[in-house]
């Protein structure tokens, strides 16, 4: 309710190397407990222990600190085609440093490595980052085997369906439109492969009669295979509106001239330029203490006082209606500022994609679900009275730390600290962090809501594969592009088993 529209902003990469080409760059796993869950779900092969090698396989791991840590080498690995580095020191250390030092208060320890034995506490993220630039799926993967005489890319294409024999229930091709808009089909010899990410993959299979028949039906489309796709869409939550502010000079950031930034980025190799601020540190916390499975991961952005045109420029591309986005510059007023960012890890919501018509160039419909789980809510309550806690820490307090949350007038009617306030403050200020997910579900044939089996072929049709997002059945503890290039690593030994 916050934003322009009452809607938020999903953006996707529309770009060889898909959104790993514009995402944030964090390289963050999960929990072993998520992909533990996949497997008791029916989904045999799937536990950490058969997705950790593929998580190695891609990996090139490039940052000392991992190296120093006992047993790293059962997490990590060098040599694959994913670069994965360290984010250059930044400006922020002081912050930063009282952060952990308040998180460690709370009985949250530092975690060198989030992505090793345990998931818990605060820790500083690395980077899908080769020399401090970003190594996307296209540079990481495509760049090197471009040439290869058996590899075709279409650019500037749009696919329309896939081509589906009825009576023997195999896919056959694609059909797509090239740049000048002529309309071509594409036949396979053995199998069709959706990566079409969370939104498009659904989108394609129900405009190819692979969907819920009466949604299908509604838009006279053909029924090929009736199937729940569009159903079980998932996404990282994100509260935003809490803000500390600290008195103290120590913390007023004077950033380089542009010019010696980039010369230092240039010649070293690290600057402002090489660093997204305060990103990679996050907290992971478990407001059940003791699993080890966080459900709430904290994020900070930092502000030096007065910045209101760098704050107004980050929340409108974030879509915020223009009265919350002053009400963010208004605490930005009084001093040095950190805007919080809570993320829920494990949602019980879920969303639809729904198409808007039989037209493959319209955008489908999307029903994000967010909050529509009250264990969603309860937890994102929790997370405030963790900040609470946090702000009150000894660490805090020498900064002279206060929380504050921006004023809603549409939540006046509330008392301030009642359920119904702190439900209509979270309706107005939760938005994505860009992680759709689960809308095709991996599962076993008598699973309900399964749209593809655990070889990620799809329920009823033969020689048609999903391997992106869409086939998670539930969305992993962290930030999803490394789980996406696991499921694609283990997905070519699947097809290799099938074929070989």
């Amino acid at each position: 309710l916050g934003m322009r529209n009452n809607s938020c902003y999903w953006p996707r990469g529309k770009v060889l190397g898909g959104s790993s080409t514009i995402n944030l760059m964090l390289y963050k796993r999960g929990n072993a407990k998520d992909y533990d869950a996949w497997a008791d779900f029916g989904n045999t092969g799937w536990n950490f222990e058969n997705v950790l090698p593929y998580f190695k396989k891609s990996e090139d791991m490039r940052a000392p600190e991992v190296w120093e840590i006992e047993d790293s080498h059962k997490y990590h690995a060098r040599g694959g085609y994913l670069q994965v580095e360290s984010w250059g020191d930044d400006e922020f250390n002081g912050v930063i440093d009282i952060f952990r030092k308040g998180v460690e208060e709370l009985g949250y320890p530092f975690n060198p490595d989030c992505n090793g034995k345990n998931q818990t506490g605060f820790t500083k993220l690395h980077g899908t980052l080769r020399d401090h630039r970003r190594c996307s799926s296209l540079k990481a993967f495509l760049s090197s085997v471009k040439d290869r005489e058996n590899l075709k890319v279409a650019k500037h294409s749009l696919v329309t369906k896939v081509l589906i024999d009825k009576s023997s229930m195999m896919a056959q091709g694609v059909e797509f439109k090239n740049k000048e808009g002529k309309t071509l089909q594409v036949r396979a010899k053995k199998e069709v492969i959706l990566s079409a990410g969370a939104i498009n993959s659904p989108q394609l299979l129900m405009l190819s009669g692979i969907g819920p028949k009466q949604h299908l039906t509604d838009l006279n489309l053909p029924v090929i295979q009736d199937l729940p796709v569009g159903e079980n869409l998932q996404d990282h939550m994100v509260m935003l509106g809490l803000a500390i502010t600290l008195n103290h000079s120590a913390y007023s950031v004077k950033p380089l001239p542009m010019a010696q930034s980039m010369f230092d980025f240039l010649i070293k190799g690290s600057s402002s330029l090489a660093t997204i601020g305060t990103f990679p540190y996050t907290t992971f916390i478990d407001t059940v203490k003791g699993k080890d499975h966080p459900d709430i991961q904290l994020y900070q952005s930092h502000f030096n006082k007065k910045e209101s045109e760098a704050i107004k420029a980050v929340f409108t591309m974030l879509n915020f209606k223009d009265e919350i986005i002053n009400e963010f510059i208004k605490i930005n007023e009084l001093s040095y500022t950190i805007f919080l960012m809570v993320s829920l890890l494990r949602p019980f919501s879920r969303g639809r994609v729904l198409l808007k018509s039989s037209d493959p160039e319209n955008h489908p419909r999307l029903i994000s679900g967010y909050l529509s789980d009250q264990r969603d809510i309860d937890t994102f309550v929790l997370s405030h009275g963790f900040i609470s806690q946090l702000v009150q820490t000894k660490a805090f307090k020498s900064m002279d730390a206060k929380l504050h949350e921006i004023s809603l007038p549409s939540c006046k009617d509330h008392d301030y600290k009642s359920p119904g306030f702190r439900e209509c403050f979270l309706r107005h200020m939760v938005t994505t962090n860009c992680h759709p997910s689960g809308s095709c579900k991996m599962g076993p044939s008598w699973d309900p809501k399964a749209v593809v089996d655990p070889t990620l072929r799809v329920l009823g049709v033969r020689g048609l594969r999903v391997v992106d997002a869409s086939v998670m059945p539930n969305i992993p503890s962290g930030n999803i592009n490394a789980p996406v290039i696991m499921i694609a690593e283990k997905t070519s030994d699947l097809i290799k088993d099938a074929w070989l």
